[in-house]
């Protein structure tokens, strides 16, 4: 009897312990999948052209690691001698929705050159691989770069959007020849927005998947998410920033933003927070509100 059971108890340990490594194999597996897709998002087409009264070129340029070819368009203003850079968003392309287009048009009737792009992995761009801010800032500095060629003593604002302010804090950090950043609804560090906000990406339960499929991409890639971290670049910072967030962005707290404020210079840095707004939807909530204070800071920071 004492044998039997000891035999019966062996077998439950056994298959206990092969449920743990199945259980373990599938969370890895799981995590490898998300992490690929995560950084291998589907693209987002070009699904229309700028309307016959906006004067633009296509444009190609390198990203400045030399890696990307980079495409988007190039919209003269008459003799402007300042060029506002967009910067798209995760899983967007130069088009950002609804925004890109109108808000160009208007910052060309205030007298600024636009250009608009799409990052690597993006729109027309080369590339497999979309980093969430990491070669994204290189990209952006490529598009700095494409403007210092052909335009000497050009004044540059990026504006970016989600991933693409995140960008544009980080460049901003990096080359003397932007004036100024504006950033709407960016996060404050990728590592803990991972840890905090991945489950709403990937739909899977924030423990145990969070902490596995962030570790899966640093294993798998050269990527590294505690570089991109606009609280820790803004401390230093020594041009003007305007950071815009939504109340109610659900993607990215509006408490991200508020971090961000906290670790910049006073005198350098301001939030606009449009009530109501979800993530990237203040310009869409409110045109009026959002463009006027573009417009100012833009005019502040090209002087």
């Amino acid at each position: 009897m004492a044998f039997s059971s000891l035999g019966r108890g062996k077998i439950l340990l056994k298959a206990g312990l092969a449920l743990i490594f199945l259980v373990i194999v599938l969370i890895v597996l799981v995590s490898l999948y998300s992490g690929y897709s995560l950084i291998n998002p589907e693209r987002t087409p070009l699904d229309r052209q700028p309307s016959h009264e906006m004067d633009y070129k296509d444009i190609k340029f390198s990203s400045r690691c030399g890696e990307e070819k980079l495409r988007g368009w190039y919209f003269p203003a008459e003799e402007s001698t300042s060029t506002v850079i967009f910067a798209h968003g995760y899983e967007q392309n130069r088009l950002q929705g609804e925004i890109g287009l109108p808000l160009t048009k208007s910052l060309l009737q205030k007298g600024y050159n636009v250009l608009l792009f799409d990052f690597r992995n993006s729109g027309e761009s080369s590339g497999s691989i979309t980093s969430i801010g990491q070669y994204e800032t290189k990209d952006l500095l490529g598009a700095v770069d494409y403007i210092s060629s052909t335009k000497d003593d050009e004044k540059i604002v990026i504006h970016g959007f989600s991933m693409g302010a995140v960008a544009a804090i980080l460049a901003g950090s990096e080359e003397e020849k932007i004036n100024g950043v504006i950033a709407d609804s960016p996060f404050a560090n990728l590592t803990s927005y991972l840890e905090d906000n991945l489950s709403y990406w990937t739909n899977l339960p924030s423990i145990p998947f969070n902490w596995t499929i962030t570790n899966s991409i640093r294993l798998t890639t050269k990527l590294q998410p505690d570089k991109v971290s606009p609280f820790n670049e803004v401390k230093n910072y020594d041009i003007p920033l305007l950071l815009i967030h939504g109340i109610e962005d659900e993607i990215i707290p509006l408490t991200a933003s508020e971090k961000i404020l906290e670790a910049a210079p006073e005198k350098l840095v301001d939030l606009l927070i449009i009530p109501g707004a979800g993530h990237v939807a203040g310009y869409l909530d409110d045109e009026k509100k959002y463009t006027q204070n573009t417009i100012e800071f833009l005019e502040g920071a090209m002087e």
